[in-house]
């Protein structure tokens, strides 16, 4: 989404419907973390696997009834017209049977405990990110996780403002 809440076309180079309820997505030209191109399957697998009930898109992609390949585009189908459906398109692509291979901006990596996001050098829009390894760590309590922003032995939490348990800071 843009800064005025409009979605813009990332990894889709074009989305077309006549009627809000089937769509049409070309793909562009992109690249996995491996260097490897982005197909068609691994965006219809990902569209599905974020159907799945398990995912925290599911919810929002209850709607779609079908996604597959018709003559090289990614074909979805909706029960209902929906308009917004390209804005909830959101997530993340991952390569067609394994999901540890994505084509985001950064690269997740575990070496020995120390879990890292680098950036990736095969990103499809090719721009400089402003560090070159986030390190990432897991709390197992929220008063821990407190205790280390409080500290500043961490620089940035993360919260899912829709659970029911979401952190608060005064």
């Amino acid at each position: 989404l843009d800064e005025n809440y409009n979605y813009s076309n990332a990894l889709c180079e074009e989305i077309t419907t006549e009627d809000n309820q089937m769509f049409r997505i070309t793909v562009r030209e992109a690249y996995f973390s491996d260097g490897s191109q982005v197909t068609p399957a691994d965006v219809v697998y990902s569209i599905n696997s974020a159907r799945e009930s398990s995912s925290r898109f599911s919810s929002r992609l209850s709607g779609i009834i079908a996604c597959y390949i018709s003559e090289g585009f990614v074909c979805i189908e909706t029960s209902s017209t929906n308009p917004r459906l390209p804005a909830l398109l959101d997530f993340p692509i991952c390569k067609e049977n394994n999901r540890s291979i994505g084509c985001g901006a950064y690269v997740m990596s575990n070496n020995e405990g120390i879990i890292t996001l680098k950036a990736n050098t095969n990103w499809w829009k090719g721009l400089n990110m402003p560090y070159d390894t986030i390190y990432l760590r897991g709390f197992e309590s929220l008063m821990e996780l407190i205790n280390a922003f409080n500290s500043k032995e961490i620089d940035l939490v993360t919260a899912d403002l829709t659970a029911s348990s979401t952190l608060g800071y005064s």
